[in-house]
């Protein structure tokens, strides 16, 4: 969601994601003259509480007031920039934020007219599409605070969870959804060696669901690493499928497809490798899409990916099955894109799109 409020001479620029809202202030006509930075208090109107943001950033002239690292009231110490991330929003929630220019000296801050802009985040889950992004901060600030700088394996679960972010159980639970020999799994993976999901599939097929898994084993790639996992998980490899063909190439597909009768139903989708790193470290994001029509694309794209092809036919089939939208599609409208392919002609596409949404919400 974006909204703007520029009715004065200093304007607020709001986008909200699921845990994220970003703020983007401007000051036109002088006002940016003498201006310290800005001031921001949280409205939250789902659980009827209100408090002014904090940061870490302070003015030298008070710096010694306030032990390294620790949170400052930006009523005291005015955020100097033009562009603030509130990482700590609830999924679905409704939020006002009043921004004030602060302006003065660093011992006479003087508060100028406060802006009002409200805002919700977007649901993890709105039935077709559901999106999971994990914290992926486990070097950060946030997580020294909350869990004492000390690494997860010490602090156990809480911390686990709490980087995760419903990521990986978003992930579980989708593999769980298939309940026995009427359902069917097909992944196609690059790192492959998180043994809690791995066991997941394990159990899914003991429990008689058509599992298949197309792993990346080209030479100095993850091959070796995701045998072992699989091994130690009791993953037979009569259920895997490798890829070998193109050994300067890294398979680096991250889809697990839902069947049910032999007929794709949903996708597992996003940027996140199913390891340790993938789902708790790194910057990730789990996508699922129940729309049978994008999962039957998926389908097709894994049955070529299974004959292990050479690049030189995977691009072709590529560019014919999932060809560019054409001028005249539909505003909104959801097709998958899938790659290698044979030009730029796609990322010079999604380039323009986003450089023109961009221009759009300026």
């Amino acid at each position: 969601m974006r909204r703007l409020n520029n009715k004065y001479d200093i304007s607020v620029h709001a986008i909200s994601g699921i845990h994220t809202v970003l703020l983007n202030m401007d000051a036109r006509n002088g006002k940016e003259k003498d201006l310290l930075g800005f001031a921001i208090k949280r409205i939250d109107h789902t659980e009827d509480e209100s408090f002014w943001l904090k940061g870490f950033r302070t003015f030298e002239i008070n710096a010694n007031s306030h032990n390294p690292g620790s949170l400052v009231t930006t009523w005291s110490n005015p955020i100097q920039d033009f562009n603030w991330g509130d990482y700590t929003v609830k999924p679905g929630y409704k939020y006002t934020y009043i921004v004030v220019p602060v302006r003065g000296t660093p011992k006479n801050l003087i508060h100028d007219k406060a802006i009002r802009i409200s805002i919700s985040t977007e649901d993890e889950d709105q039935g077709e599409h559901a999106v999971f992004f994990n914290r992926a901060v486990a070097g950060s600030q946030a997580y020294a605070r909350k869990f004492r700088n000390l690494p997860p394996d010490e602090v156990g679960l809480p911390a686990w969870k709490w980087l995760s972010r419903g990521l990986v159980e978003a992930m579980v639970e989708f593999i769980r959804q298939a309940k026995g020999k009427n359902w069917g799994l097909y992944a196609s993976v690059y790192e492959f060696n998180y043994i809690a999901v791995l066991k997941e599939i394990k159990e899914a097929i003991d429990r008689g669901v058509d599992v298949r898994i197309i792993f990346d084993n080209k030479k100095n790639g993850p091959g070796a690493e995701n045998r072992r996992a699989m091994k130690k998980a009791g993953i037979d490899p009569k259920f895997t499928i490798e890829r070998n063909a193109n050994p300067s190439y890294i398979s680096h597909n991250k889809f697990i497809l839902l069947l049910k009768n032999g007929k794709p139903k949903q996708v597992w989708t996003g940027s996140t490798n199913i390891t340790e790193g993938g789902i708790f470290g790194h910057s990730n994001v789990g996508h699922i899409i129940r729309n049978e029509k994008i999962a039957a694309a998926y389908h097709a794209y894994w049955r070529e990916l299974s004959g292990d092809p050479e690049a030189k036919n995977l691009r072709p089939f590529n560019d014919q099955s999932s060809p560019l939208p054409k001028k005249s599609a539909p505003q909104v409208y959801i097709r998958p894109i899938f790659s290698s392919r044979g030009s730029l002609k796609a990322l010079n596409w999604y380039a323009e799109k986003w450089s023109r949404q961009n221009r759009v919400y300026s």
